[in-house]
């Protein structure tokens, strides 16, 4: 098959992408997300969650009401799905920076935090899977909109929520060779050549390659599993929550930062 067509076939299967262009025919708005059935509280499947993989507006259109539109569509989407399989349509999440919170808590996200016992509120210490070589995952917000009626969710819930979303970055159809040769020549192509990679990728490659990741995205998952121990119960504060909180006297530690 031709990477390139291997390449739409696997975002088609996989997820779905949502462009804004502008009268010109620029792209001016991306939105990339999945759909995905979760579970409750009790670990039991519970409704599908739409997730926002990937949200960016083209810098001359930052601040510009371009991004709700999609939103919009991936929602009404997410719907229809939900409907077609007679499930329920349970929440809206986001990995995300800090620096589209601020549109995240327009939609209605909000990101999780817990309280610990010295009384400090605490951001849930989520990361995302590696996208390079490295073994680390990385820090993101993770923000949550439920719509089950759910205010205050489990932390075993929220653990669940983040293997499941894990789970999709070791798909075994992120490694295939066909994939993972696309892959190779994208990247290759921002590389100096001394630096452009040149492994042969065969089938045993690509099975080598997906253990060695699905490994990676385990050994997150537990570290998460243990950084929460002893956590009950998790709670969503938008920016202008905290800053009411803090305005109270309220200390709040966001995940990554340094405490005093």
């Amino acid at each position: 098959m031709d990477p390139m067509q291997h390449q739409i076939n696997l975002q088609q299967g996989l997820g779905d992408t949502y462009l804004r262009r502008d009268v010109g025919g620029k792209i001016v708005s991306v939105l990339q997300s999945i759909t995905r059935e979760f579970p409750n509280d009790k670990g039991e499947p519970n409704g599908l969650g739409l997730g926002i993989w990937y949200l960016a507006n083209d810098k001359e259109h930052s601040g510009k009401p371009l991004s709700p539109a999609l939103v919009c569509l991936a929602v009404e989407r997410a719907l229809t799905q939900a409907q077609e399989k007679g499930r329920v349509f349970e929440s809206v999440f986001a990995e995300a920076d800090k620096d589209i919170e601020g549109a995240l808590n327009r939609f209605g996200l909000r990101n999780l935090y817990f309280e610990s016992p010295d009384g400090v509120i605490r951001q849930v210490p989520y990361e995302a899977p590696p996208e390079d070589e490295s073994n680390a995952g990385t820090p993101e917000d993770f923000a949550v909109l439920f719509f089950d009626g759910t205010e205050r969710p489990t932390a075993s819930r929220i653990i669940s929520m983040s293997e499941t979303i894990h789970s999709e970055y070791s798909r075994e159809e992120y490694f295939t060779p066909e994939y993972l040769r696309f892959a190779q020549q994208h990247y290759n192509q921002y590389l100096p050549e001394d630096e452009k990679d040149d492994t042969r990728i065969t089938s045993r490659v690509a099975r080598a390659y997906h253990r060695e990741y699905s490994g990676k995205v385990r050994a997150i998952d537990e570290k998460f599993k243990g950084t929460m121990a002893g956590v009950s119960e998790v709670f969503p504060l938008s920016r202008r929550e905290r800053e009411a909180l803090q305005a109270q006297g309220r200390t709040i530690v966001e995940w990554g930062e340094k405490e005093e």
